[in-house]
């Protein structure tokens, strides 16, 4: 290998083995706080690996490695865009805020792009959920419609409002919708009012494309994402501050939103286009799914 006056074919952190170690130590200490390990048990850790004391607000500035992170992710420009739908959803957590722990909600919003991947848009924290016409998860639905039901009927009436969603096409869904609830007036006027009141919300998918109905009519996807953020928040309990909610869902929102990346679609490319050049009568419209209906 040829010489060279001054410095190195290798870059400098190779060459500064505390300086890497140092950084190798942040992002582990990173890496265990994401992962949704208490800042007890990271001090645990840290002295199985020779550290002898290390206090909670040390790891917790440690964990703030994780900001720059974030700060990129939430920053970045949203280029796979037009997104035919963006679904927004909300997590509660407990905040302490004026000397006293209060109840926030962490907004996120899941888009499908044009090429029909699914990303991670950005998220905030608000202090309540502020409205929009939500498409009511099909499956929480049913569980709250059950409730109005005796025990010995409910599969029943299960396989019955289970047909509504097995029509080939946006009228018949309607019009098998109507007829099931005319049916359960009869023996189960409760039961028979829910369903007639969540008509709108319970039905929304059926102004998008068929190919998509699946994938609208349920939130599967969110519940699964929202099991992972959870996993984390309720390891920590409550959170010292709103930026410490954000850097911590921010970086498991990121870490998502690079394996979606790489995965399968979530809608097939010819059925985007679909959704793009034949829109519904409101093109604007999000669709947004409740975490619990």
């Amino acid at each position: 290998m040829p010489k060279l006056r001054e410095g190195s074919y290798f870059p400098d952190w190779l060459l500064q083995p505390r300086r890497r170690a140092e950084q190798a130590f942040v992002s582990g200490i990173a890496d265990a706080y994401l992962a949704g390990v208490s800042t007890r048990r990271v001090e645990k850790l840290v002295q199985q690996l020779g550290v002898e004391r290390m206090s909670k607000s040390q790891v917790s500035r440690l964990a703030k490695s994780l900001d720059q992170i974030v700060e990129d992710f939430r920053s970045r420009p949203l280029d796979g865009g037009p997104y035919p739908y963006v679904t927004f959803d909300a997590l509660q957590v407990k905040c302490r805020e004026g000397g006293r722990t209060v109840n926030v909600c962490v907004v996120h919003a899941v888009g499908v792009n044009r090429d029909g991947f699914r990303e991670s848009l950005g998220l905030d924290v608000v202090t309540a959920e502020d409205g929009a016409a939500w498409q009511r998860c099909r499956t929480h639905a049913m569980r709250n419609l059950l409730t109005r039901v005796p025990k010995s009927a409910q599969g029943f009436v299960a396989t019955m409002v289970r047909t509504i969603f097995a029509q080939p096409d946006a009228e018949t869904v309607h019009e098998q919708y109507r007829r099931i609830v005319a049916q359960l007036e009869q023996r189960f006027p409760e039961a028979a009012a829910l369903l007639e009141d969540a008509e709108p919300d319970l039905l929304a998918f059926t102004g998008f494309p068929k190919e998509h109905w699946r994938q609208l009519w349920s939130n599967n996807s969110l519940e699964r994402l929202n099991k992972e953020i959870r996993r984390r928040t309720d390891v920590v309990g409550i959170f010292p501050d709103r930026a410490s909610i954000v850097r911590l869902v921010g970086a498991v929102l990121a870490e998502q939103n690079d394996e979606w990346q790489v995965a399968r679609r979530y809608m097939s490319a010819e059925s985007i286009a679909k959704a793009l050049t034949d829109p519904v009568d409101e093109p604007e419209e999000v669709i947004a799914i409740a975490a619990a209906a």
